[in-house]
């Protein structure tokens, strides 16, 4: 959960800068918070970041569109694996 949080911070400080920095940056927070929600852990989360949850999770997504925007090749091999990612987890995300 410490990860999650020293990527937003990361970010939000200019560090990822790298296409691919940012697709694994994104995917890497998606991942835990998934991870989370399907163990119902998401309040672990909530007591570290509170109210910035829900800008973190927006802040992973914009990663990975920036990403796969400046690096199209890394786009098509993980072609749809956020449309997975928001069909098994989103309605657990949404508070």
């Amino acid at each position: 959960m410490t990860l999650i949080k020293s990527i937003f911070e990361l970010d939000t400080q200019g560090g990822l800068s790298d296409p691919e920095d940012s697709i694994y940056a994104g995917f890497s927070t998606l991942a835990i918070v998934g991870n989370l929600a399907l163990h119902s852990d998401l309040d672990l989360l909530l007591d570290l970041l509170g109210a910035e949850l829900p800008l973190v999770i927006a802040n992973a997504i914009e990663n990975l569109e920036t990403g796969f925007a400046e690096e199209p090749s890394e786009g098509r091999s993980l072609h749809g694996a956020v449309h997975v990612f928001e069909k098994h987890f989103l309605d657990d995300l949404l508070l």
